[in-house]
């Protein structure tokens, strides 16, 4: 954030949030009319399941993979019990994600500066047509992640951080969910986690068989999903059976 840019307010689950304009206008996490300083936080069913389940479980701690601009994160300012790790390869996001976090005082995120998936690697994130280089216009929603030797973005696996407890994910890597749970599988297998939320960027005929590959070869078939209950392009929902 630049010295100078303009801070909006904006409507973050009831709550005032100081958005710092750039990350306001950037297309994906907020919508309203930002140029007369109106920002609301998209996604808002979703983020309050999150929220919801976080208050039924003891010492809750959520992984937001993919975070973006860390709307999801945020929820631990109506929970101070939640702790999140949040995950973000793209220097951009991470840097407007914690000047929101400074502006609001939001506790308990811990920012991870790199993105998750099969192995530790560097890749490339290329933008859709409607990204610009100008800040304004970055449209992160439709990012593609290659892996490139020469790539700029840092991937790690999940697995090789040596996680011991995850209650609740949320996964939104815009294409690249089989890698990060093929990074993830020995972590997921001993944390068990209640809830996880996955956005699937398959065609749509195609959805069935990763959800089926998910459940069986991930979730070792304890979980059951559903699909698009909030009517959001490509998003599945799994929960544990013996919940």
């Amino acid at each position: 954030m630049t010295p100078d840019e303009k801070i909006l307010t904006g409507n973050y689950l009831g709550k005032t949030l100081k958005i710092p304009y750039f990350a306001a206008a950037t297309t994906g996490s907020f919508r309203g009319n930002i140029k007369k300083g109106q920002a609301v936080v998209r996604e808002t069913e979703k983020i309050r399941i999150f929220l919801e389940l976080s208050r039924k479980i003891k010492d809750p701690v959520l992984f937001d993979i993919g975070a973006c601009f860390g709307t999801y994160s945020f929820i631990t300012l109506f929970n101070s019990e939640l702790k999140v790790q949040a995950f973000e390869p793209f220097p951009k996001m991470v840097e407007y994600m914690k000047d929101i976090i400074r502006l609001n005082d939001i506790p308990n995120i811990t920012v991870n500066e790199f993105g998750l998936s099969d192995m530790e690697r560097k890749c490339d994130m290329q933008f859709g047509s409607s990204f610009h280089r100008s800040e304004l216009n970055l449209n992160v929603g439709t990012t593609n992640i290659r892996p490139d030797s020469d790539g700029n973005y840092i991937f790690k696996t999940l697995d090789s951080l040596n996680i011991q407890k995850m209650d609740l994910v949320k996964i939104d890597v815009e294409g690249h969910e089989m890698e990060v749970l093929t990074g993830a599988a020995e972590t997921l297998k001993r944390c068990k986690p209640l809830y996880i939320q996955i956005e699937i960027h398959n065609r749509k005929k195609d959805r069935k068989e990763r959800v089926n590959t998910i459940l069986g070869k991930f979730l070792n078939d304890e979980y059951t999903s559903s699909h698009n209950i909030f009517k959001f392009h490509g998003d599945f929902f799994f929960k544990r059976k013996d919940l």
